[in-house]
């Protein structure tokens, strides 16, 4: 829009005006913060993409947590389908619980890429369909440290509050062609012998599943 003299467009005005009574008045805006399911849905998708799997992936995971994502010794990576259903199955003020389930379980592999298939699988390695259940824990709490205001709402509070996976962490668990990916760099690259033909046998088995 053209200006014309002394005019100024109406929506400026406006605008200008929001801006002003914002600062000297301190008006507070209500923050959209994610839900539950939400904040539970981007933790399992990054986790599905192997970011836990590099060595400062744990930490970089660790703003889904209550505490530091860290592995637990003698940890094992689950393989899983990408696929899976959600469901929650307790909401009461701060703390909602889920169960999710994978719609296949492939296996488990060690921290010496030794591969362990799934017990329900077929002779020719075929995941029988039923997948793997898991239980997921998360708590609202205002950052700081702070407790979270004890209401049933789930999407909108009055301040920096969000969700937080508890205790216990769940495993690293991983889709089949992040599997894959992740042996691949494994069998060609890792200083460990061992470790690369362990790698190399296990692709050899998840490829043929593929």
């Amino acid at each position: 829009m053209r200006i014309v003299g002394n005019e100024i467009p109406m929506k400026s005005l406006l605008l200008a005006y929001s801006f002003v009574s914002f600062v000297l008045f301190g008006q507070s805006v209500p923050i959209e913060v994610k839900s539950a399911k939400q904040v539970l849905e981007d933790f399992v998708k990054s986790d599905l993409d192997g970011g836990r799997l590099t060595e400062k992936g744990p930490s970089k995971l660790s703003h889904f947590f209550i505490q530091r994502s860290e592995p637990q010794k003698d940890y094992k990576i689950v393989i899983v389908s990408p696929e899976y259903d959600l469901r929650e199955t307790k909401f009461v003020g701060n703390r909602a619980e889920f169960q999710l389930q994978f719609l296949h379980f492939y296996g488990k592999l060690d921290s010496a890429s030794n591969f362990e298939p799934a017990a329900d699988a077929t002779s020719n390695g075929v995941p029988i369909k039923g997948g793997i259940l898991s239980s997921f824990v998360l708590v609202r709490f205002v950052k700081g440290g702070e407790s979270a205001p004890n209401t049933q709402e789930k999407t909108k509070v009055d301040g920096p509050a969000e969700w937080k996976i508890d205790r216990p962490q769940p495993p690293i668990c991983i889709s089949l062609a992040t599997a894959i990916h992740y042996l691949t760099k494994i069998s060609k690259t890792d200083s460990d012998p061992t470790r690369r033909k362990n790698a190399a046998r296990a692709l050899a088995k998840l490829r043929n599943v593929h």
